[in-house]
C-alpha cells in the first residue's frame, strides 16, 4: 500500500502543450492514453501559455511541439518541472526551417530532436532523437512531411514518461548540438536573392526554400 501511495505522489497531474491547433488533439490523446487523470491544457501563443502556467502555479509540465513561440527566460525560471521541446530537425540543424536547409545541403540522413528548453533556442541538453534516410530527389515539401512524421514518432516514444513522471528525462550526453543555427533572415536571403546567371543554383534554392517573396 505504501508503494502505491508513493507512486501517486510523484505521478504527473498537469501538462501544457505549446503547439498548433491541428496538433493539440492528437498530442493530448497520446498523453492521456498513458495517464487518464492528466489535465492537459493547450497554448498556441505566448499570452495563452503565460495564462495557463500561472493557473497551474507553474507546476505543469511544459511540452513544446514544432512551435515558433520562444519561451522567455523569466517564465523558464518559474517552472517547477523541466520543460521539453520537440524540434523538427536533427541536432546538426538547429534554428529555423531545418527541413529547408537539409534539402539545400543535400543531407542523406535527417530527423528530429527532443531536448530540454533553455534560454537560447535549440541549445538545451538532448534527451532523444529520431532519424530517417532522405529519399533521392526530396524537395522541401517531402522533407517537411518526413520531419513531421519523425517528430511525431519521437513524441510517441517519449509520451509514456512525459505523461506520468515528474522526474527529469534522462539525457543522451553523447548527442550534442552542432552546425550553424539558421535564422529566418538566412532563409529569406537565399530564397529572395537567387542568382540570375546560375540556373542550377536557382533551381536548388527553389526546391529548398520556395519562390522569392513577392514583396
Amino acid at each position: 500500500m505504501r508503494r502505491i501511495w508513493l507512486l501517486l505522489i510523484i505521478m504527473l497531474s498537469q501538462a501544457i502543450i505549446l503547439t498548433g491547433s491541428r496538433e493539440a488533439p492528437t498530442l493530448t490523446e497520446l498523453l492521456k492514453r498513458h495517464n487518464a487523470q492528466l489535465t492537459v491544457r493547450h497554448a498556441e501563443s505566448e499570452s495563452e501559455l503565460l495564462k495557463h502556467m500561472a493557473a497551474t502555479g507553474y507546476a505543469a509540465r511544459l511540452i513544446a511541439f514544432t512551435t515558433g513561440v520562444i519561451v522567455k527566460q523569466d517564465l523558464l525560471d518559474k517552472l517547477k518541472l523541466k520543460p521539453y521541446n520537440f524540434h523538427p530537425g536533427p541536432p546538426n540543424y538547429p534554428g529555423r526551417y531545418p527541413e529547408a536547409w537539409g534539402v539545400y545541403q543535400e543531407a542523406r540522413w535527417f530527423g528530429s530532436t527532443a531536448h530540454q528548453m533553455v534560454r537560447l533556442v535549440d541549445e538545451g541538453p538532448i534527451v532523444d532523437i529520431d532519424m530517417f534516410e532522405v529519399p533521392a530527389g526530396a524537395d522541401r515539401f517531402d522533407m517537411a512531411k518526413l520531419c513531421y512524421g519523425s517528430v511525431t514518432r519521437l513524441f510517441q516514444r517519449l509520451s509514456p514518461v512525459l505523461a506520468t513522471s515528474t522526474e527529469d528525462l534522462p539525457l543522451r550526453e553523447e548527442l550534442q548540438w552542432s552546425g550553424r543555427k539558421w535564422r529566418l533572415a538566412d532563409y529569406e536571403d537565399l530564397r529572395d536573392h537567387p542568382p540570375a546567371d546560375d540556373e542550377v543554383e536557382r533551381l536548388r534554392r527553389f526546391n529548398s526554400f520556395g519562390p522569392p517573396s513577392a514583396r
